[in-house]
């Protein structure tokens, strides 16, 4: 249609090319968007297929090719800072940028290339998934640093929950360090990995904007937050959705988000939305949830079901204690949540599961979806009637 006149073309060029989505697997120069079509992007991606093969020794990526548009095995070639500073600040409708790994080898994006990202003045939203941020080597910028966009409300860096040691780099840390104290007053959502995110620095600032914040990943010994997660996180007060969707590595024991003895009051009174992997029959956290929350998800992540070993170390990669259906029940007892509408449970059966499932169905009227892991104590565990379920 588009082709038919000049007319109808100018009309459909600013929907057509409001998004665009690109495969780099070589330099992006070579693959950019067209100038002609750059005032009117709206959304950039970039999937970034593995340009070098890697694999690890002694808890390091070594080469096991040629390297290929890099001489650091740690840092993705394909992005060159000064083309894409150049590039992005040429498209002025520019809103979101997404950066997407698609291959499992490890790389990260270097610094400049973030900087000339994040500095584009028009960007709302950054979005890095299984890239590691600038794993190599963090210099904190001087006096000619532009500042980061006053526009960016969302930032989201994600890493594959199955990754190997080392889970992650320390300039990493300082990166995210970094960015933080620059944007927190204006961020509404936020996604860290828990095993880079700052704490120190995320307890000690304010948050009056942030709406959502997912922290995901694994608790390693030594590296838990200082304060209970109420304590760490009560600056956040117009919080709406809480995902913990935690792991922990042998050693570590799951710990109440609100610890009996801590005197605090309640942070967060517009939550709608709450995810717990290692829920607590005693956090007292469940007695003061809010009326408004919509959604409950009492899930491990991962699944309890999921054993993957560290090969290099010989051992289990994370720990868990699955619930029993009596600690589930108890929980939802100490919540006074009727509007809750969606709910998510992961537990091994006893026989006290008819217990549980039986309030859920009386105390929760409007509930629309319900998911269930359950897994059977033993081989010898009776069958449970689906129709009874």
């Amino acid at each position: 249609l588009s082709l038919t006149c000049k007319s109808i073309r100018d009309c459909c060029m600013p929907i057509l090319f409001s998004t665009c989505r690109l495969n780099v697997n070589a330099p992006l120069a070579r693959r950019f968007i067209p100038e002609s079509l750059r005032s009117l992007t709206l959304i950039d991606h970039y999937h970034d297929i593995a340009v070098v093969s890697l694999h690890r020794r002694e808890g390091s990526p070594v080469p096991r090719s040629k390297l290929t548009f890099t001489d650091d095995p740690l840092l993705c070639g394909v992005y060159d800072s000064d083309f894409v500073g150049t590039a992005l600040r040429a498209m002025p409708s520019l809103r979101s940028v997404s950066l997407e790994a698609f291959s499992d080898v490890e790389h990260g994006i270097p610094w400049p290339v973030l900087e000339a990202i994040l500095t584009v003045p028009p960007l709302k939203a950054f979005s890095c998934k299984y890239h590691n941020l600038s794993p190599a080597a963090f210099h904190r910028p001087g006096a000619a640093f532009a500042g980061i966009s006053q526009a960016l409300t969302r930032f989201e860096f994600t890493l594959r929950d199955f990754r190997r040691s080392p889970r992650m780099y320390q300039p990493e840390r300082s990166t995210l360090d970094f960015v933080l104290q620059e944007c927190h007053e204006r961020l509404e959502v936020l996604t860290i990995p828990v095993e880079c995110a700052p704490f120190q620095t995320i307890c000690g600032l304010d948050w009056p904007a942030l709406r959502e914040f997912r922290l995901r990943g694994m608790i390693r010994l030594g590296y838990e937050p200082a304060d209970p997660f109420v304590i760490a996180f009560a600056c956040m007060p117009r919080l709406r959705v809480l995902e913990l969707r935690l792991a922990l590595s042998p050693g570590v024991r799951p710990k109440a988000l609100w610890p009996a003895g801590v005197d605090v009051t309640y942070p967060w009174p517009e939550l709608q939305e709450l995810v717990v992997s290692f829920p607590e029959p005693q956090d007292l956290l469940w007695r003061r949830l809010p009326s408004t929350l919509r959604s409950l998800t009492l899930i491990y992540s991962p699944h309890s079901c999921m054993e993957r070993w560290d090969m290099e170390n010989r051992r289990v990669m994370w720990y868990w204690i699955c619930s029993k259906p009596a600690d589930l029940l108890q929980i939802l007892q100490a919540c006074s949540i009727p509007a809750l509408d969606r709910l998510g449970l992961e537990y091994h059966s006893y026989s006290d599961e008819d217990a549980l499932l039986s309030y859920v169905g009386t105390a929760y009227s409007q509930l629309t979806a319900l998911k269930v892991f359950r897994y059977q104590y033993s081989l010898e565990a009776p069958r449970v009637d689906v129709v009874s379920v």
